[in-house]
């Protein structure tokens, strides 16, 4: 998947659980960070780069999307 795709999924993985009221806890909100793969990275460098996005979303204000190019 490009960035852009996976952004936009994410995304509407974030308003689905949004919109949803959970009958044990209420609502729940979630952030999502994305990154791009490149043949010059490995995956430790790759999920370090998700996970940089993650907190930045959460940073931000939380219930979001960031990406990390």
């Amino acid at each position: 998947l490009t960035l852009p795709m996976s952004f936009k999924i994410a995304e509407r993985i974030r308003k689905a659980i949004e919109k949803d009221d959970y009958a044990d806890i209420g609502k729940v909100t979630a952030s999502f960070g994305v990154a791009e793969y490149s043949k010059d990275i490995n995956s430790d460098d790759l999920v370090h780069k998700a996970d940089k996005a993650m907190y930045r979303a959460k940073l931000l204000g939380k219930t979001q999307v960031c990406k990390i190019e």
